[in-house]
């Protein structure tokens, strides 16, 4: 319950009472209780305790001007965590390793594939009661099918023990993924807990994979920081629409909505206007978008479409681009541009925002005269704060 919703209820005054706002003030001057907002760093006087309440506002950044060539990073606020694990694209096999690192196909039997760096070291780890038995590493993309029947893996070897809840390996010069099995047929809890970090680190707590934002408070002699996990994408803002973290309801409100494009997507071309476009499948979209490479705008001159400007225009839940490639070129372009690890892609904002749940931290103040900053790259564009005073 919010404060004005306890005035109602303790007073029975309307909430849109102008009343209401008096009892207020007068119920924040009663308790401490002081509220502040602006680009970070902000300075306040705590009493030491939690933050009541807190906002972060996302942000984008642009480094450069897009061109279908010449891709322009695009950056949101927050920092990728140390899990590497992203339990929603990995792929599970109803499978079993053998100690003798052959594959079998099994209903009961699970295993996972992750991708990973060559010559890199890693340390996997799991909580609790789940242990993993096997570890090997695939040096390929082709995966033994369930008609092969015991065939031995394109691998090697890498860890081989029982009853361990960590293991610290490195990968070959080849390295693609790394497979592994525990002793949990049913993945979905224990896919929750897993961990895997770069470098030889025993966890002491789980990370989440995804994007953090490190917010640190400090008087000047000491400092907490505490680390807002957001989810597996940074929060951006285009246009006045901003993603933003709301402490109190325990949501990230995701206005914005990223499309990273493949090649694989069904392309149509307008001959009239030397344009090509991607169908969407959201119902949901604005026209305000970034491209990461063609420059965007919500409204585009005919003229701009003759002579094939490099933009991007969402209209009808399709994407435009200005180029005079054919639908089969166009689509070349962008495998080609997936495969070199510089994808097209799209954030748009939505006409009805998302609101995931995530496991929001306290953020922990110190008593006396605090400056709280946040630290990423790409810094909030606004953030709220409710506290008591000092």
């Amino acid at each position: 319950m919010n404060l004005f919703d306890m005035l109602k209820a303790d007073k029975g005054i309307p909430v849109s009472d102008p009343m209401a706002r008096l009892w207020g003030y007068q119920y924040q001057q009663k308790h401490g209780v002081s509220e502040i907002s602006g680009v970070p760093p902000l300075h306040f006087a705590s009493r030491g305790e939690q933050l009541l309440d807190y906002r972060i506002y996302g942000n984008t950044v642009q480094d450069g001007t897009p061109a279908p060539e010449n891709p322009a990073e695009v950056q949101g606020v927050g920092e990728q965590t140390e899990n590497l694990f992203d339990k929603d694209v990995a792929v599970v096999y109803n499978a079993y390793i053998t100690r003798g690192g052959k594959w079998y196909y099994a209903n009961d039997s699970r295993s996972i594939r992750i991708r990973v760096k060559p010559n890199t070291q890693y340390t996997l780890s799991t909580e609790g009661i789940y242990t993993i038995f096997r570890i090997l590493e695939m040096q390929s993309d082709v995966v033994p099918t369930e008609q092969d029947g015991f065939p031995q893996m394109s691998s090697i070897l890498i860890v081989f023990g029982e009853n361990q809840s960590h293991y610290t390996f490195r990968t070959s010069e080849n390295a693609k993924y790394i497979v592994f099995q525990s002793n949990l047929s049913v993945v979905n809890n224990w896919l929750n807990e897993l961990m895997l970090v770069e470098g030889n680190s025993i966890r002491s707590y789980y990370i989440p994979y995804g994007y953090k934002i490190p917010v640190a408070v400090s008087d000047g002699r000491n400092a907490v920081t505490t680390p807002v996990y957001i989810g597996s994408e940074p929060l951006h803002k285009i246009g006045d629409c901003a993603d933003y973290v709301d402490y109190k309801r325990g949501v990230v409100v995701r206005g914005i909505k990223k499309l990273v494009l493949t090649g694989e997507e069904a392309v149509s071309q307008d001959s009239v206007t030397d344009t090509v476009h991607v169908q969407l499948t959201t119902t949901s979209a604005t026209l305000q978008v970034v491209c990461t490479h063609f420059m965007s705008t919500p409204t585009i001159p005919a003229i701009a479409y003759r002579f094939g400007y490099a933009f991007i225009r969402l209209d009808q839940q399709r994407l435009y681009f200005g180029t005079t490639l054919s639908t089969d070129d166009f689509k070349t372009y962008l495998a080609a541009q997936y495969s070199a690890g510089t994808p097209v892609t799209i954030w748009y904002v939505l006409a009805t925002p998302e609101e995931p749940l995530e496991n929001l931290l306290p953020i922990q103040t110190i008593k006396g005269a605090d400056v709280l900053t946040v630290d990423t790259a790409v810094h909030p564009s606004e953030m709220y704060i409710k506290y008591k005073k000092g």
